[in-house]
């Protein structure tokens, strides 16, 4: 009992952020947050029933709609894949088709069988399951589509969400094959994974901003000349090794590409997710890595700092920490040494 009690209260305070959460997303004007507000209200509406199932025997119809609420968990966590990493594209009313069994479910809540001992039960379940491991697949599907179109936080912030409906999904799915005997750890997991949403919301805020096509609105630039104009900017910087001048601007980006300054920023901005100076800061970064370890001992931070296109040591330091987590002398340390003879 005293188990019980404590998966209860950890249940019950992954109920409360998530439905903070899912009433706090909804309330913003962009899609993506709106839907993943409905995706934790009707994630908390399903785990809801399970945490009161634990000490009362719930009606048949509430049963039902937790049932039915699980049935929309995986057509939301599609339909946000889809707007969170292709924010250009329209999504076409038909999307509305993944929702019918959720919406059969609600219809017929009081007369689908819910007793665990029945065979129709039994069958409807699987069902259930299998959608929802049909879309943990179609999303991680769109995850893989959109690797090109989206910044890696945003990208990682999606499959941690992936991940983490699969391992609920898995641990009620040893719950109904009897291999877990305790009901609740369905919503412990749940819990975990809003647990891990709360951090991100405080460590990577990034991932919960708005995605403004606004902006855009003024461009000539349509999103595939963007990538077309993008992939010859990357092919120049790299060819041309631009990174390694201190002094490069976007206005003489846009002589070489012949588009504007303006353009040029907005091209990067939507297509990496990074404004100019971090996503210059990038390659030399990387350009840094390569010179710290193979400098020898000897090597100052901050000749290494100007050989790869920073103009000081403190604006070194400050993009190299933020990009790899480690100082560069942190950095050096750990990786030189393993080029290390012996």
């Amino acid at each position: 009992m005293a188990l019980i009690i404590v998966i209860t209260i950890i249940s019950s305070i992954g109920l409360g952020l998530s439905w903070f959460f899912g009433i706090q997303l909804v309330r913003r004007k962009e899609k993506h947050n709106v839907v993943l507000g409905y995706l934790l209200i009707v994630l908390s509406l399903r785990i809801t029933k399970s945490v009161f199932y634990n000490f009362i025997e719930l009606p048949v119809f509430i049963k039902n709609l937790g049932l039915a609420a699980n049935l929309a968990i995986g057509p939301l966590l599609f339909l946000y894949g889809r707007l969170l990493l292709f924010p250009h594209k329209k999504v076409s009313r038909l999307n509305a088709v993944h929702f019918l069994p959720s919406l059969m479910y609600i219809l017929f809540c009081t007369y689908i069988s819910n007793d665990a001992q029945s065979s129709g039960w039994r069958w409807s379940y699987s069902f259930i399951l299998f959608q929802s491991y049909f879309y943990i697949a179609l999303s991680l599907y769109t995850y893989k589509k959109g690797k090109i179109d989206t910044d890696r936080n945003t990208k990682e912030w999606y499959l941690i969400l992936i991940s983490g409906l699969a391992a609920i999904w898995f641990m009620y799915f040893l719950i109904f094959v009897n291999v877990l005997p305790v009901y609740a750890l369905g919503a412990i997991s749940f819990s975990i994974l809003i647990f891990v949403i709360a951090f991100l919301a405080i460590k990577r805020e990034g991932v919960f901003k708005a995605q403004n096509p606004r902006k855009y609105a003024n461009s000539k630039i349509t999103f595939e000349q963007g990538m077309f104009y993008l992939e010859k900017l990357k092919k120049i910087i790299e060819e041309e090794k631009l990174y390694l001048d201190t002094q490069l601007t976007l206005k003489k980006l846009s002589i070489k590409l012949n588009i504007s300054p303006r353009d040029i920023s907005l091209i990067i901005n939507r297509h990496t997710q990074q404004n100019f100076s971090n996503f210059i800061n990038s390659y030399r970064i990387e350009k840094a890595k390569e010179l710290l370890c193979s400098a020898d001992k000897d090597t100052k931070i901050i000749a290494i700092a100007l050989d790869s296109g920073f103009n000081s040591l403190s604006s070194f330091n400050v993009a190299f920490k933020a990009l790899t987590n480690l100082t560069p002398t942190a950095y050096k340390t750990k990786y030189a040494s393993h080029l290390s003879p012996g």
